[in-house]
C-alpha cells in the first residue's frame, strides 16, 4: 500500500526527522500483528476501513509538522508499477511544459495527472522529456495552475482494441486490473468519464462495466486505473482552518489484511525566505 501526503514544517522543523517518524507512525498504525500505541497494540482490526481523515491526523501530530495537505492512499500491490513526482517549479494555465523532480519512469506518450488530490481530475499526454532539465512536454496546455510541490503520477494506462457496447470493449492488456477496481475512460472527443469494473475475462481482456458509458469509446481511447483515493481539505486565508470537503473511505480486501507493507511518499515544505520551498 502506498500513501502520498504533502507536509509542511514549523520554522526549524528537521526533515529527517520529521519522514522517519511519519514512516514509523505508518507503519505502527497499519501493522496487522503489533501496532503498539493504536488499536491497543492488537494490530489493525479486522475488516476494518482506511479513513484517509486519520492518516491526516497522524501525520498532524508529529513533531515538527505546521500542517499536511494532499494525503493519498493507493491499495494496488507495490510490484505495479506506478511512477510518481513532484512540480519544483509553479506551473501557470496555459504552460505546456512542466518541471519536476525526477523523469525516471515517465515515457514518451504516457497519460499523466496532476494533483490526483483533486476532484477534478485532469489527464496531460506526454509529447517529449528533457531529461537534463528534468521537464515534461505535454501534447495540451495545462487548463490551471498547479503549485510547487504538486503531484504528478504516471496512473496504470490501457488502451481500448476493440470496442462491443457503451459496456463492454476489449484493451490491449489487462495486468494489474480487477473486478471493483475504478478506471478512467479518456476520450479525446468528451469528458473523462469514471466506471467502476464489473468483470475482467484474462483470456480475451475483456472488461466489462458496471455502469454504461454516455457512448462508446472509440479504438485507440486510454483507459486508466484510478486506484488513489483522497480526502480534500481547504486552508482559508483569514481562519488557517481546515475545512473538510470530501471525506474518501477506502475498503480493504481480505488479502491485504494479512501482510500489510506500507510505502510511505513525503514531500516536505519548509518556509524559507518568506516563501514556502521544497525540501525533499
Amino acid at each position: 500500500m502506498r500513501v502520498w501526503a504533502r507536509l509542511y514544517l514549523v520554522a526549524g522543523g528537521n526533515a529527517q526527522q520529521v519522514k522517519d517518524q511519519a514512516n514509523q507512525e505508518a507503519q505502527a498504525f497499519f501493522h496487522p500483528v503489533n501496532s503498539q500505541s493504536y488499536w491497543d497494540g492488537q494490530g489493525w482490526p479486522f475488516g476494518r476501513s482506511i479513513y484517509v481523515s486519520e492518516l491526516y491526523q497522524l501525520l498532524d501530530r508529529i513533531p515538527g509538522v505546521d500542517y499536511v495537505e494532499d494525503v493519498m492512499v493507493h491499495t494496488h500491490e507495490l510490484t505495479i508499477d506506478l511512477s510518481t513526482t513532484v512540480l519544483t517549479q509553479a506551473s501557470s494555465r496555459s504552460q505546456t511544459q512542466i518541471t519536476v523532480k525526477d523523469t525516471t519512469g515517465f515515457n514518451l506518450g504516457d497519460t499523466i495527472q496532476l494533483d490526483p488530490s483533486s476532484s477534478d481530475q485532469e489527464y496531460y499526454t506526454i509529447s517529449s522529456i528533457e531529461q537534463g532539465l528534468k521537464q515534461l512536454t505535454l501534447s495540451s496546455a495545462l487548463n490551471k495552475a498547479y503549485g510547487l510541490g504538486t503531484m504528478v503520477v504516471r496512473p496504470l494506462s490501457f488502451e481500448i482494441t476493440e470496442v462491443y457496447s457503451n459496456l463492454e470493449f476489449k484493451v490491449n492488456q489487462v495486468t494489474g486490473l480487477a473486478a471493483g477496481d475504478t478506471v478512467g475512460i479518456i476520450s479525446t472527443h468528451s469528458n473523462p468519464e469514471n466506471r467502476e469494473i464489473d468483470t475482467v475475462d484474462f483470456s480475451s481482456n475483456k472488461i466489462t462495466l458496471k455502469q454504461a458509458l454516455s457512448q462508446a469509446p472509440s479504438t485507440g481511447t486510454k483507459v486508466v486505473q484510478l486506484g488513489t483515493w483522497r480526502e480534500e481539505r481547504t486552508k482559508p486565508k483569514e481562519s488557517y482552518q481546515f475545512i473538510e470537503k470530501e471525506l474518501i473511505r477506502v475498503k480493504l480486501k481480505n488479502y491485504e489484511l494479512v501482510d500489510f507493507n506500507v510505502q510511505l511518499n513525503l514531500v516536505i515544505m519548509e518556509y524559507i525566505g518568506e516563501q514556502w520551498q521544497l525540501i525533499s
